[in-house]
């Protein structure tokens, strides 16, 4: 199969739906907000992070510069993705089997798994990409510098 969608780009280039940026900066929540919350609370528990990504704001917005925010979702190497599969299978006290992983893995490729997606793994000179899975729960807000 040919993965031909994926190239390398320079980080000139104008952003657009469905690029991969890998290792961008992003704010996490480090803990839970309870009651009422004031600006200080909020920068404390604000965390910087790097993560990968997909953007996933509409490219006809971005093109037309219609947007403040790039919306995100985090994206995972498969390998990393199934260690984290693995620990929460154990934390529910389920046996994480091959057999139960290679069924996990075909029901988000059949798109049983609303919330994952697959891409392709790819592997060219200038890339080497292992299949990833995109996690739609993971969602980020980044603001849009125009270009």
């Amino acid at each position: 199969m040919t993965n031909s969608w994926y190239q390398l780009v320079s980080a000139e280039t104008k952003i657009t739906q469905g690029d991969l940026v890998m290792n961008c900066p992003v704010l996490e929540w480090s803990g839970a907000l309870d009651g009422e919350v004031g600006s200080n609370t909020l920068k404390q528990l604000a965390e910087g992070v790097a993560a990968d990504v997909i953007v996933m704001t509409q490219a006809c917005d971005l093109a037309q510069c219609k947007v403040e925010n790039l919306i995100v979702c985090a994206h995972y190497a498969l390998s990393e993705y199934k260690t984290m599969w693995e620990a929460a299978m154990s934390e529910k006290k389920q046996n994480p089997t091959s057999k139960a992983w290679k069924n996990y893995c075909d029901d988000i490729c059949d798109g049983y798994v609303w919330n994952l997606s697959m891409l392709d793994s790819r592997e060219t000179a200038s890339i080497r990409m292992e299949r990833r899975v995109v996690d739609f729960h993971r969602v980020y807000s980044l603001p849009l510098v125009q270009q």
